[in-house]
């Protein structure tokens, strides 16, 4: 009941632009035709990309956003739009230990009205997310890591808000 058919066109371009900052984007058009006529389709740009900047051998500073359609299995909604920006900072204090912390946020908007506890209007979320980790290199193929995460989404229909908090540990063994 979902089929659709997706053209795209995307143009990136990525270079350093001085010694310390570098920068990747793509911008695109997307056209989304529906097998079905009574399903809406939609045409528009897309973009996405990042910059760093690395202030110092051992800190990057990273912002990266995206504008792009998103598959939807809320009621009939086939699709909705996504536009968000992660802001994310590292720091290696040893060339063992390092540590990061990230900020995220957004919004989706669906593309149809839906009716939901008796309200019928587009569902738009806010969405919105925060963490931070550490990272400790014991050996080059053994690591060991911890975070907090937080995310959460605010939507206009109360039923799809939540929060969600996470501790996380890990041991990567690579070979």
């Amino acid at each position: 009941e979902r089929d659709v058919t997706r053209h795209t066109v995307t143009f990136g371009l990525r270079g350093n632009l001085t010694a310390k900052l570098s920068s990747t984007f793509r911008v695109g058009f997307e056209e989304r035709s529906p097998e079905r006529s009574d399903q809406p389709g939609f045409i528009g740009y897309t973009t996405g990309g990042d910059w760093t900047y690395k202030p110092t051998e051992r800190t990057t500073l990273s912002l990266a956003t995206d504008r792009s359609v998103q598959e939807s299995s809320f009621g009939t909604v086939p699709f909705y739009v996504t536009t968000s920006a992660t802001l994310s900072a590292q720091h290696e204090f040893t060339p063992k230990l390092s540590a990061n912390v990230r900020l995220t946020g957004g919004v989706s908007d669906y593309s149809l009205k839906q009716t939901l506890d008796g309200e019928t209007k587009f569902r738009q979320d806010r969405f919105f997310g925060a963490g931070v980790g550490l990272e400790y290199h014991i050996q080059p193929w053994l690591s060991t890591g911890a975070e907090y995460s937080k995310t959460g989404r605010r939507s206009n229909f109360n039923a799809f808000d939540f929060v969600d908090d996470k501790i996380s540990a890990r041991v990567t063994l690579q070979f």
